[in-house]
């Protein structure tokens, strides 16, 4: 009976050694000799070698010299991704802002109160938007003291030319003495001159205010 077993045992591994690579069961992980990821391994006396390695056994029937734990190793550290530290600052913000400021205070009195629940983030928006609104008024005010300012440094210099212009008529009048245009209007009205030098002036503020 224990020869029979043997036979029988004996006959079994000679039918796997001549089994075709088609009729091999294949699995995929990582290679028993060098440690590299592939798709198929082939089982090679109790081993599973990937196809470079099963090739050189089968040749030079011995396994292909590998450091199987730095290849361990590196495969590892390329499986293992790593979170960055912005991305995680980054979800934890978003966890912290996605929390409920208020707590519904009639749950346990059997009232219900229709209103939406608000989260830090609502309430950070909130500010944000007072923030802004002060920011534009105060950008608005600015603007508005900066035209009137520049209105009246326009209307201060057109006073001081017409108070030049007016000092040298006077004294062109004292030397020339009175023409006979002066003497005949005998009246307070602006010149022509003076009119266009107004109206230029008047031009200018409008386009500035």
């Amino acid at each position: 009976m224990f020869h029979l077993e043997v036979f029988v045992t004996e006959i079994d591994s000679t039918i796997t050694c001549f089994r075709t690579d088609d009729e091999l069961d294949y699995e995929e992980g990582l290679c028993d000799n060098c440690g590299e990821e592939c798709q198929t391994l082939h089982p090679v006396d109790e081993v599973k070698l990937c196809y470079v390695c099963r090739m050189y056994y089968k040749l030079m029937r011995k396994h292909r010299p590998c450091n199987y734990t730095s290849a361990i190793s590196e495969f590892r550290q390329r499986k293992v991704r790593k979170c960055p530290e912005d991305m995680k600052d980054i979800a934890n913000d978003f966890a912290e802002m996605s929390k409920y400021l208020e707590v519904n205070e009639y749950e346990n009195e059997g009232v219900q109160v229709v209103q939406s629940p608000k989260t830090k983030c609502h309430e950070e928006t909130k500010s944000v938007m007072k923030e802004l609104t002060r920011v534009r008024s105060k950008a608005i005010r600015l603007e508005c003291a900066l035209k009137a300012q520049r209105a009246d440094g326009l209307l201060s210099g057109l006073d001081c030319y017409r108070y030049l212009v007016s000092k040298e008529d006077h004294h062109r009048r004292d030397e020339d003495g009175p023409s006979r245009r002066d003497r005949v209007r005998g009246s307070h009205t602006w010149t022509e001159e003076e009119r266009i030098i107004a109206f230029h002036c008047e031009c200018c503020i409008s386009f500035y205010i």
